[in-house]
């Protein structure tokens, strides 16, 4: 928890300060909240120990990824961090590694009542929503049924009210 919260520190110090950012505060406690919400979850239901650091690695790496996706290269940028601070391997040899979001959502939606927040995506079009009601990107039946979507309005007023 120490690396990460490190990790999360220096992040949001070197996001807030990067020129010609539009989104200073797009991330926050509440992300940090879920990474370590997220990492303790899975280390004690699947009780790893912490002298598996492989494991460790890579579910701080798996939090990082559902926690501080959004925003072009905060994934790496986060992980980039971190790797300097818990040098673990597994860490370093994924660090440049292509996240799948359709997996990140379902993984979102399949673990709606344990681990996860409420889902944001931002897209045009409606291709996210297709996409979750007729693929179902891996959701079993009772996720599914938990499943609330709001449509933003497409009304040009709407798009731009404060």
């Amino acid at each position: 928890m120490d690396s990460l919260s490190k990790a999360y520190f220096r992040f949001i110090k070197e996001w807030k300060n990067k020129q010609n950012n539009d989104h200073k505060d797009f991330f926050g406690l509440r992300d940090f909240y879920s990474l370590i919400k997220y990492v303790c979850s899975r280390i004690i239901n699947e009780n790893v120990s912490k002298d598996n650091e492989r494991v460790c690695a890579e579910i701080m790496r798996r939090s990082v990824e559902r926690n501080f996706d959004g925003r072009p290269d905060s994934i790496k940028t986060f992980l980039r961090i971190l790797v300097l601070i818990y040098k673990h391997e597994a860490l370093v040899e994924r660090i440049d590694e292509q996240v799948d979001i359709l997996d990140l959502i379902s993984e979102n939606i399949s673990d709606a009542d344990k681990n996860s927040r409420c889902l944001l995506q931002i897209v045009k079009g409606e291709a996210l929503i297709y996409i979750i009601n007729q693929k179902q990107v891996g959701i079993d039946k009772k996720a599914n049924n938990n499943i609330i979507m709001l449509h933003g309005s497409t009304f040009e007023l709407d798009k731009h009210s404060a």
